[in-house]
């Protein structure tokens, strides 16, 4: 409301020549310059309170583009809101890995590895966490990951609280099925 009673006060105080016919004959000036009073409407009652949101709970960075043709010098501004929609990490990491090692250890002590790709899949919220692997492989004691498991269709697991999962970019071994 305080906002709102601002903007209006502001809205006057810069436009008010403009807002006088409008504000005695509301009515008639509709009918007279709907596009008009349409766009004000958008302007002043949409675009700049969301603006001043989006300014209010965003952070500004300036970052150099990635075009080659843009010069280095020059950096542009790049917007990053503060909110954040994701409800938990692994929400938000765990879609993202393809093409990576993968050891899990579970809450019992049991340990899991294998190779992550187009066909395994993380389920995220609202469901509960949990991922399929699609090709399985030995670890060893050490934690190292060992030999494709033979005749493996992937191995299905739910992660739960106590579960440690670590991706690894780097290939370990073969992965050629």
């Amino acid at each position: 409301m305080l906002v709102s009673v601002i903007l209006d006060a502001l809205y006057l105080w810069a436009f008010g020549a403009l807002l006088a016919p409008i504000l005695n004959d509301p009515q008639g000036e509709l009918i007279a310059n709907p596009s008009s009073l349409g766009f004000a409407t958008v302007v002043l009652g949409l675009a700049i309170p969301a603006g001043i949101a989006f300014a209010w709970h965003a952070d500004m960075t300036w970052t150099k583009p990635a075009w080659g043709w843009w010069p280095s010098w020059v950096q542009i501004p790049r917007r990053r809101s503060s909110f954040e929609s994701t409800p938990t990490a692994w929400d938000k990491v765990a879609p993202r890995h393809s093409d990576v090692w993968v050891k899990i250890r579970l809450p019992n002590g049991e340990r899991v590895a294998g190779w992550m790709s187009g066909k395994s899949f993380v389920s995220t919220y609202p469901q509960p966490r949990d991922i399929y692997i699609q090709e399985q492989f030995t670890i060893s004691a050490d934690g190292s990951i060992g030999d494709r498991i033979p005749n493996t269709g992937g191995v299905w697991l739910s992660i739960t609280d106590g579960s440690i999962v670590e991706w690894i970019n780097e290939p370990e071994g073969d992965t050629d099925t």
